[in-house]
């Protein structure tokens, strides 16, 4: 009676690996039978079928929380401060938006800027400024800590720089600070000298030209004031090129989607950063968050793609809990709609679908050597080959565009198939 070696080939799933996508393809050799007598017969030919094989991810940028409270909290001066008062109410605002505990003496650096009726440049100025004072109001607000200052004195001096207003910078910050205290003045009437043909803002009453900056401020005044604006405007602010301004404009005006957030969050995060920017990201992430996640498998023989991976953070870094579900389609379609912070977020994956994956396999054993060569059908699929033995694995070598080949010394004496 003839002693023979059979070897089987299991049909696995090739799954991905790794950046490459590379796909794997394992060959399991197992010994059925053996006695020891000299046999010879020809290579078994053997074939397998992938399920799918390789995956499809998105990895989308926000911002590194941890890292952006470091560089604020490194540039801190060490008088608490950073460098002014406007700088410094604005990194307050930028670490408390951030979630982080604002450092005591930077708190006591901003109340030593305060004159009485307004803030002052650094707490050695004694002349006090606009900006400096509508900053400081904000930072103040945003810490609850409002109640350390005379809102009555500062009330007046704010009314004093809105009546004598000659820019929309200046009736900015008087308004708005006035608001930060609780009270409201009717300037529609001022906005007039300000708004031009082009639906923009101009920063003076003399200047012909639209600004985005001076625009921002008096789209956000008008809002306030149920100043009316007209189409122009919305045809001006799609054309502002800073996608930070743009943002807060668009988000004014009411006319931001998912689709467009995310676009100009991701425009705004491979760019410069700073204050608004950062304040940017904060609206923006009303509308929109991060996603990563990985599809398994991007190319199907019978299986449906399965989303194996998945992880939502805010724009500015916090992770959110997230839910998610998918429909696959006969067109190859994956469709996955997300949930996370109150926002739906929905995405497509194109799957790539196969009529078949093969592999051919022959496999003889001759003076102690498993010689194997593995044939994959589409060459497409680029594998990773391995054949294992006994548990243990080896690497087979591409020798053609759609050819493998491993040799491994089995240490079994005679010749086998």
């Amino acid at each position: 009676m003839s002693n023979f070696l059979r070897l089987l080939l299991i049909n696995t799933s090739l799954l991905a690996r790794g950046e490459l996508m590379k796909t794997k393809v394992v060959l399991f050799t197992v010994l059925l039978l053996l006695v020891s007598s000299l046999c010879s017969a020809k290579p078994t030919n053997l074939y397998g079928c992938s399920r799918g094989y390789g995956r499809l991810s998105i990895k989308e940028p926000f911002v590194s929380k941890t890292l952006l409270i470091n560089v604020v909290l490194n540039a801190k001066q060490l008088d608490g401060g950073w460098g002014d008062c406007e700088s410094t109410a604005q990194a307050v605002l930028v670490l408390e938006w951030l979630g982080t505990r604002v450092p005591e003496d930077s708190i006591e650096y901003l109340l030593a800027c305060y004159r009485g009726k307004g803030f002052a440049s650094n707490p050695v100025s004694g002349e006090v400024g606009l900006e400096e004072t509508f900053y400081a109001l904000w930072a103040l607000r945003e810490l609850e800590l409002l109640g350390e200052i005379d809102a009555g004195k500062v009330e007046a001096y704010l009314k004093s720089r809105l009546r004598n207003s000659s820019s929309l910078y200046e009736l900015y910050y008087s308004y708005m600070g006035l608001r930060l205290l609780g009270y409201h003045y009717n300037v529609s009437g001022r906005l007039r000298e300000y708004y031009r043909l082009d639906g923009g803002f101009a920063e003076t009453p003399r200047t012909l030209e639209s600004d985005p900056y001076a625009t921002l401020m008096g789209i956000e005044l008008a809002k306030l004031t149920g100043f009316d604006l007209s189409p122009k405007t919305l045809e001006y602010a799609r054309r502002i090129e800073d996608p930070a301004v743009k943002a807060l404009v668009l988000d004014l005006l009411g006319r931001l989607s998912e689709e467009g957030a995310r676009a100009l969050a991701s425009e705004i995060l491979a760019g410069r950063f700073g204050f608004w920017e950062v304040y940017a990201l904060k609206v923006l992430s009303e509308y929109t968050f991060s996603l990563s996640i990985v599809i398994e498998p991007r190319a199907v023989v019978y299986e449906i793609p399965k989303v194996v991976s998945l992880e939502a953070y805010s724009l500015l870094g916090e992770r959110l809990n997230a839910s998610y579900a998918s429909r696959f389609y006969g067109n190859g379609t994956l469709a996955v709609r997300v949930e996370a912070g109150g926002i739906e977020r929905k995405l497509r994956f194109q799957v790539e679908q196969l009529g078949r994956m093969e592999v051919y396999a022959t496999i003889a054993s001759e003076k102690g050597l498993l010689n194997v060569t593995v044939y994959v059908s589409p060459s497409s699929a680029d594998p990773e080959v391995v054949v294992v033995l006994a548990g243990k694995e080896h690497k087979a070598v591409r020798f053609r565009e759609d050819a493998y080949r491993a040799v491994v010394e089995h240490g079994l004496r005679g010749r086998f198939p």
